[in-house]
């Protein structure tokens, strides 16, 4: 397939890539985001769906009714009885949405801000109208990558900070173990392979729990073996394995990696440097 011909079938899929996303997903945030009510909630539990993610519980009032709702975050965003401003859907109450406009938008920002970056970015060598402008596009287009993965990081690592602070170690004993199928990678590859989900059983003060492991094993666990966890002390059923957390020297290498794209990106927002070479086969 010649250059041109790969060109037009990338041009084709990002297309219809965008064109499904904006259909199933920002179509709606849209009109919520034009008719959208902004309230003030209060912030009442936090329920960790996966890693530092999770469902933050909210009160709050709108024409005169007291409602209660659940907002997607992360857990550096939870305070309890913390104020938070909300974007209600007109149509929906229960439709609820960060107030904060790069918040509102981050799902969207991420797919327009790299899905269109690379389709402006490649076609600008074909479309007369867009060649000056190619380095600018791809700078843009860097930033936009290296600021959303640092954002990213930033909040897991802010999270794991505010739960240590939140949490006490323990000494768990595993008295079951899953066997699960996971999926490795090699390099374009993936193979199957089976992995070990462990439950964990351990004392908080006079009261014994059980929870099941976030995070599958490669190696099977012994049965009677210890793991330590670090318990929530809001909520003491809650337990995490934080050694998937990235170790200090990694977190610095990763920033400091994304700041030579940030600033590769800012060079050629500004017009220096080589431009880019596309070449798509």
């Amino acid at each position: 397939m010649n250059q041109k011909a790969s060109l037009f079938l990338f041009l084709i899929i990002t297309g219809v890539i965008l064109t499904i996303f904006y259909h199933v997903h920002t179509k709606d945030q849209i009109v919520i985001w034009q008719n959208g009510v902004q309230v003030e909630g209060v912030m009442k539990s936090f329920t960790f769906t996966k890693g530092m993610q999770g469902k933050i519980a909210v009160d709050y009032r709108i024409q005169g009714r007291d409602l209660a709702g659940e907002i997607d975050g992360f857990y550096n965003d939870y305070i309890l009885n913390k104020n938070v401003a909300l974007l209600i859907d007109n149509n929906d109450y229960q439709n609820i949405n960060w107030a904060d406009t790069i918040r509102f938008w981050l799902i969207e920002l991420i797919v327009f801000g790299f899905w269109g970056g690379i389709l402006l970015t490649s076609s600008a060598s074909y479309i007369l109208l867009l060649k000056p402008f190619q380095k600018q596009l791809a700078g843009l287009t860097f930033c936009a990558v290296a600021i959303t993965f640092m954002f990213i990081i930033e909040q897991y690592d802010k999270s794991f900070d505010l739960y240590i602070d939140n949490a006490e170690p323990v000494l768990a004993t595993v008295v079951s173990v899953d066997t699960e199928v996971c999926q490795k990678k090699n390099g374009k590859k993936s193979s199957s392979y089976t992995c070990y989900r462990p439950t964990y059983r351990y004392g908080y003060g006079r009261q014994s729990y059980t929870v099941l492991s976030e995070r599958t094993l490669e190696e099977e666990p012994f049965p009677g073996s210890t793991k330590e966890l670090w318990v929530w002390n809001e909520d003491r059923q809650v337990a995490k394995d934080l050694k998937s957390r990235l170790p200090t020297w990694a977190y610095y290498l990763f920033m400091a990696f994304l700041g030579i794209f940030m600033v590769i990106g800012i060079r050629y927002l500004l017009g220096f440097g080589r431009g880019p070479i596309i070449n798509i086969d």
